[in-house]
């Protein structure tokens, strides 16, 4: 804008509006520095890693570990994001998308079909959760916790009247 005349350069700073914050650590890297830089928000993270844990899933095992959506689900990757504000409508509504997304699109078919024993209960979670010990993972429980935590609170939120389960989840 220096080139601009003295009177058209005031007229056009009056449009300047800096960012609440500043710019991210992010932006900065990618867009001035032109550099690549990682994603640090949640949700853009999970939209970086979950293309790529797909694929080493498959190459390590042979098979996806979520199913494609249909095409009426679609939505769930993209809509996913962290909350922009403090209410309860937006969080019950990025809870159910997180939880379609991770929990709702698991291969229970091809998981099923992996075990080397019967199942011992039913459920995606449960059997994502026998497929690991199965595969030598001790951690098993604890790398589904959270999953089983995101499925209690649409469970307890989002899909039901909200309760003592919503309260402890």
């Amino acid at each position: 804008g220096q080139d601009l005349p003295a009177a058209e350069r005031e007229h056009w700073r009056s449009f300047n509006v800096s960012p609440d914050g500043g710019v991210s650590e992010t932006f900065y890297s990618r867009n001035i520095r032109a550099c690549f830089a990682s994603p640090k928000m949640p949700d853009l993270k999970l939209k970086h890693y979950y293309p790529r844990m797909t694929e080493l899933w498959e190459k390590a095992y042979g098979w996806p570990l979520w199913k494609k959506p249909v095409d009426e689900d679609l939505y769930v990757f993209a809509q996913a994001h962290v909350c922009l504000e403090d209410s309860q409508a937006e969080f019950d509504q990025q809870n159910g998308l997180l939880a379609k997304l991770l929990n709702d699109f698991l291969n229970e078919e091809k998981i099923t079909t992996a075990l080397h024993t019967q199942p011992q209960n039913p459920g995606s979670l449960n059997l994502l959760e026998q497929f690991l010990l199965e595969a030598g993972f001790a951690d098993a429980k604890q790398r589904i916790r959270p999953l089983r935590v995101l499925q209690s609170l649409r469970s307890g939120g989002a899909a039901h009247a909200k309760g003592s389960n919503y309260t402890k989840a």
